[in-house]
């Protein structure tokens, strides 16, 4: 199994469990049970916590699917003008007497 189809399979995992999340949160809302006590809001509050930690685990699985790009500076991109600015010399420099 490559590496791609092993993070989209991730990702169709994490998925699944946002939907659930999501309907956990819209059922909470609907049915009253926000409005009744700490258990609608605790299950508002969990329910939302798993979708952002669940969300975060599915961007980063599209980023390193290739899928999203990646924004800033990447690592060979920026050594590479570091390499160039330094001096290329083979020869120890001048001592002065």
């Amino acid at each position: 199994m490559t590496a791609k189809l092993k993070d989209l399979e991730i990702i169709a995992i994490c998925s699944f469990f946002v939907l659930l999340c999501a309907i956990g949160i819209v059922w909470s809302v609907t049915s009253g049970l926000l409005t009744s006590g700490i258990d609608g809001i605790m299950l508002l509050f969990v329910c939302l916590m798993m979708a952002g930690i669940l969300g975060l685990i599915i961007l980063l699985g599209l980023k390193d699917a290739g899928l999203i790009p990646t924004f800033g500076h990447s690592k060979s991109k920026a050594a590479a003008p570091a390499a160039k600015s330094a001096p290329q010399t083979s020869q120890p420099a001048p001592q002065g007497k």
